[in-house]
């Protein structure tokens, strides 16, 4: 039986093994090493001719002189060898043109020089290490130095948020979001529900509402000292972030989440989480640049997007919350400390910014679910409101909600006990935590009634799709976002739970209500659960015949897009432990002599390490692949891989 460490898979699980299973936590062969060390030296050479293309094109440009593109093109190649193609200086000339370094004109192109003949000022940075301000961002040494153009309002004020926003809502990632479930399946076809993306518009809508009323409550000139020990307030940081919040999840919403979870863990890593992928897209997958990883977000963004500022603890903790929802995984670490330390905020608790994104977040959750679900015909308004009332019926006086028997009242069902157990078990637990203080039973009843109306009076009959019917539960959810918006405060900045935004507490108490509502009777739904079933097997199967074509395949024979993953993440498992780059460099220059990587003569450990750093890039890169599709690729994808299905238009050779 294979061996896991003990941070990964549970008693429970390694019980359930099968032989698919253990195949899983196979790795690649020293044949597929070699060809990997090779791809390497290919990328060594690749990117030596790069450089050498930049170095060039500064030179041809540094005297101010305009090039036609074809002619800059053309003389660039020539003299930077003959493994160069039009191709390669193309790529290097748009990357300077983004960047600010040269600029596009009717008759061709010229450096982007300053009236005084000098080239605009540069900001160095360390590769890889965030900058240490509130607005910087992440450069990179090679690619001159990240010259930032940073959006300017009419007042002059530069607004960095408006530019990450720009940049995410540009995205590949981003747009892939209008494929990926929030509850079921995007489908044009039939009813109009909400997806991630038209959902992650909502949270960065509310979100940027709730920053410009905490703004305007306290006063522009008050609102930098004020909200500083929170890290600061900006309302177009908030609404970046809430775009960008759910960017790393998966294919089939939470249900993916899940089993890519338990695959992941299967193959040796430490797991998966829609948050901390979502940080790893911003960070390192997703590119602006050809040579530089991320989006290259403001220090300020990225702590906003972080709602579970730590990592992933052992096993043992795992009936702890922080076992099942982190923001990073261990070889991200850095992303998250680096940009917390950067706005000012320490320990776990999280910045202003994404309290608020949180907030908004919970709000969108709570009513626009049930609202699309409603619309559809899909909600049991009629037993919901029944049950609500069971709750408040029975709960009166509220004593632990046990007090039925003293009531002339004679529920439905006994359904409302789920909510009552719900409160005990969860809620009042949750409550302390958040606001410092005993949970109020009687606020939480008169929360339920509320809900019970808006539920009975918002949804008053069986929707028929009439404009009254569409006018009558817009309005009563509208009403309810705006109430929530406007409820939202900062704390005293000596209070113990630190600055971050809070719901007032019976607005909390009603989203509670509200989410177990949509879980109750839209989430838990068998025919709901019956398709999550069936999706996870889909994710299981693209997975494991990944997995296996990984190691028997040639390089050239994988989607580009999961093959440039697996180098890059090799990479960066080499650049991370200077003893494995000793191997390397003992392999590559054993590749000058003979003409060919051959580890036959190396040290058998050493061949060893060097798999199992490859083991682990395959992994973790074919878990970044399958969350970067959306659902009908990753349906497309499983069949092709199988055998079941017509050959996939994902991006291949």
């Amino acid at each position: 039986m294979t061996k896991f460490a003990d941070n990964q898979i549970t008693d429970g699980e390694r019980s359930m093994y099968s032989p698919e299973d253990e195949d899983l936590s196979k790795g690649p062969s020293v044949e597929c090493l070699e060809q990997a060390l090779n791809e390497i030296r290919k990328n060594s050479r690749r990117n030596s001719r790069q450089k050498r293309i930049r170095r060039i094109l500064k030179k041809k440009t540094r005297s101010g002189e305009t090039y036609k593109i074809d002619d800059l093109l053309n003389l660039t190649a020539q003299e930077a060898g003959t493994e160069t193609s039009q191709h390669d200086v193309a790529i290097e000339l748009w990357d300077q043109l983004q960047k600010g370094n040269l600029k596009l004109y009717p008759e061709g192109v010229k450096s982007n020089r300053t009236e005084s003949g000098k080239a605009p000022e540069k900001k160095r940075g360390k590769p890889g290490t965030p900058a240490q301000t509130r607005y910087s961002r992440p450069t990179d040494v090679e690619s001159y130095n990240g010259i930032r153009l940073p959006k300017k309002m009419p007042d002059g004020k530069d607004r960095e948020g408006l530019t990450d926003y720009d940049t995410i809502l540009d995205s590949w990632a981003f747009r892939r979001l209008a494929g990926v479930t929030q509850i079921t399946t995007p489908d044009p076809s039939g009813h109009l529900m909400r997806n991630r993306l038209t959902h992650s518009l909502k949270v960065a809508e509310v979100g940027r509402r709730i920053a410009e009323s905490l703004i305007a409550r306290v006063g522009p000139a008050r609102a930098c000292d004020e909200f500083s020990p929170g890290g600061g307030l900006d309302p177009d940081i908030v609404a970046a972030a809430g775009l960008a919040h759910d960017i790393g999840h998966p294919p089939f919403g939470h249900a993916g989440e899940e089993e890519l979870d338990r695959l992941a863990r299967l193959m040796g890593l430490e797991g998966f989480e829609g948050n901390a992928q979502t940080l790893r897209v911003l960070t390192r997958l997703e590119f602006r640049f050809n040579r530089t990883d991320g989006m290259r977000l403001t220090n300020a963004t990225l702590a906003a997007v972080i709602k579970y500022p730590w990592l992933r603890p052992a096993l043992a903790n795992r009936k702890n919350h922080k076992w099942n929802k982190f923001n990073a995984y261990t070889s991200d670490r850095k992303y998250l400390e680096g940009a917390r330390r950067a706005v000012g905020v320490d320990g776990e608790t999280q910045t202003l910014e994404a309290s608020i994104m949180d907030i908004a977040d919970d709000i969108t959750y709570a009513l626009h679910d049930l609202e699309d679900f409603y619309t559809a015909g899909r909600f049991r308004r009629n037993q919901a409101v029944a049950v609500l009332k069971d709750f408040v019926s029975c709960t009166t006086p509220p004593s632990k909600y046990r007090n039925c028997g003293k009531t002339a009242h004679t529920p439905t069902s006994n359904e409302y006990e789920k909510l009552r157990d719900y409160a005990e078990s969860k809620l009042e637990v949750v409550y302390r935590e958040h606001y410092g203080k005993k949970f109020d039973e009687n606020e939480f009843q008169k929360s339920v009634s509320k809900v019970e109306n808006l539920i009975r009076f918002g949804m008053l009959r069986h929707f028929d799709g009439s404009r009254a019917a569409y006018t009558m539960v817009r309005t009563a959810f509208a009403s309810r976002v705006n109430s929530y918006i406007d409820g939202v405060y900062v704390p005293d900045p000596d209070d113990k739970l630190g600055t971050v935004a809070r719901l007032r507490t019976d607005h909390w108490c009603e989203i509670q209500v509200l989410k177990w509502l949509t879980k109750q009777y839209v989430i838990d739904r068998s025919e709901l659960v019956l398709t999550q079933t069936g999706q996870k097997k889909l994710i299981e199967k693209a997975v494991r015949n990944l997995r296996a074509w990984c190691r028997m395949a040639t390089a050239r024979g994988l989607p580009v897009t999961l093959r440039e993953l697996i180098d890059q993440e090799f990479r960066s498992q080499i650049n991370s432990d200077p003893g494995l780059q000793r191997i390397e460099e003992s392999a590559l220059k054993t590749h000058k002599e003979n003409g060919r990587i051959d580890l036959r003569g190396e040290n058998k450990d050493d061949v060893s390490k060097l798999l199992d750093a490859l083991n682990k890039a395959q992994a973790r890169a074919i878990i970044d692949y399958i969350s970067s599709l959306t659902d009908a690729q990753l349906v497309s994808l499983a069949g092709t891989v199988s055998g079941t299905g017509a050959p996939s238009p994902l991006y291949y050779e």
